[in-house]
């Protein structure tokens, strides 16, 4: 008798898994807490009248196979109940392992992981053919999964590399680690090692220099790295001043001058350094690459410029979830000019208290103005004279458009969820364009 297969979770990545066992003839459970009417109308489409379990309800059989979606936490009780009694956990991406005989590249990180799995992807497409691009960064990898394909891209957050045990990669990618999605884990460390597991059997490996011995103590080997400084061996990638230019670089070779790119700032340019990395992991042609990268477009809701023709430099990056990626793009901006910094949503159980430390100490920040449900828990730690609170996203934007002055910089880079106001990132940052556009009328 076959083993029990279970799908726990029916978001899109739960459905993907279903979509694909359902191809291939494999009956399996479905089971979800709270499915959406939208996920049954789609199993619909396979089953007559699908069920859906309450992961209590999940039948435990020694010697079953448990599909465990991202969004589906270890932590629950059915979960840990059922690993002790033998079940066997996995998930959507050692399927896709174990099916593919294209060449993988996997990219993990706290920040620009969608960015760079997108721009090491545009990058091999113009060399290659029977490129796929997916994971984390919207379409499961199941979804992509073709015999055709030669190379895939997956962005893999962590909730998908806990169960990745020994996921063969071509290429595993490591851009940086910060706290986040402490709401989940019991702890940093335990976020970090689920990071590192990315390492385990990688042919070869791009890290961030700061990151090296981390990536080698979890397995990294034959390590491509890349900094924001002068590198120190030919194979390394960083930055360098070249007759009065930041330049991209590696070795002692000058790549290209960042003015040439066409996004700005600090973690921009370590992004592409990333890509550029990736690429020579994979072969392909540096110069190409390098002349390719300037036509890259970067991506909506990260470090976006909005023009509104006012002399302000107006910065949709309302996909910074995190603190790390807030710091990120202050220190990417902060040069350009007096900052008002918009901060605020929903916490994801994240320490303000160093990004609150690290803000209070730039003189450039002219103001910061906060909103939506984790505003009290940011000004704690902030001085009473630092910041300007609002209960809504729209009064905070209003306020903003009142101290703006010519020069300045306007960067939303919220270091929070969305959820408590919007439906994800992507619609608050529509809606910030949206009140620029019309003036938050």
């Amino acid at each position: 008798m076959a083993p029990t297969t279970v799908i726990l979770g029916l978001g899109k990545t739960g459905l993907s898994a279903a979509h694909y066992l359902s191809a291939k003839g494999v009956p399996f459970i479905m089971a979800d807490d709270g499915p959406t009417e939208d996920a049954l109308r789609r199993l619909r489409q396979w089953y007559k009248d699908p069920v859906v379990l309450p992961l209590y309800q999940i039948p435990i059989q020694p010697g079953a196979i448990w599909i465990v979606s991202p969004g589906v936490s270890l932590a629950h009780p059915a979960i840990a109940k059922a690993r002790a009694r033998g079940v066997k956990l996995t998930n959507d991406l050692m399927l896709f392992a174990e099916e593919t005989d294209g060449a993988v590249v996997g990219v993990t990180g706290t920040n620009g992981k969608t960015t760079v799995t997108s721009m090491a992807g545009y990058l091999a497409q113009r060399q290659l053919s029977n490129i796929a691009i997916g994971g984390n960064i919207g379409t499961p990898c199941l979804d992509i999964l073709d015999p055709a394909t030669r190379l895939y891209l997956l962005e893999l957050s962590s909730y998908q590399l806990e169960l990745a045990d020994g996921l063969p990669l071509r290429v595993a990618a490591l851009l940086n680690l910060s706290p986040d999605h402490l709401d989940r884990y019991v702890s940093t460390e335990a976020y970090y090692e689920a990071k590192g597991r990315i390492f385990q059997a990688a042919d070869a490996c791009v890290v961030a220099k700061k990151l090296q011995a981390f990536a080698e103590s979890h397995g990294a080997k034959s390590v491509t790295v890349f900094s924001d400084s002068k590198p120190e061996s030919p194979e390394e990638f960083g930055l360098q001043y070249s007759k009065g230019e930041l330049c991209l670089v590696r070795g002692d070779e000058v790549l290209l001058e960042v003015r040439a790119l066409s996004s700005q700032g600090k973690s921009y340019y370590l992004n592409v350094l990333a890509a550029l990395a990736i690429g020579v992991c994979l072969d392909l042609d540096l110069a190409q690459m390098v002349d390719d990268v300037k036509n890259f477009k970067g991506l909506p809701h990260r470090c976006q410029r909005i023009d509104r023709g006012d002399q302000v430099i107006w910065i949709n990056d309302s996909k910074a979830t995190n603190t790390g990626a807030t710091r990120a793009a202050v220190e990417g901006f902060l040069a350009q000019g007096p900052m008002i910094l918009l901060l605020g949503g929903l916490s994801k159980g994240a320490d303000f208290e160093v990004l609150c430390d690290y803000l209070t100490g730039i003189k450039g920040i002219k103001a910061i103005l906060l909103y939506g449900e984790a505003r009290a828990e940011i000004e704690r730690h902030l001085a009473p004279a630092s910041f300007e609170s609002f209960e809504k996203f729209d009064r905070m934007i209003e306020r903003a458009l009142k101290l703006v002055e010519p020069g300045d910089v306007v960067l939303l880079s919220p270091a929070c969820a969305s959820q408590d106001q919007f439906s994800d990132y992507e619609a608050r940052g529509r809606h910030f364009e949206s009140l620029l556009t019309r003036g938050a009328a």
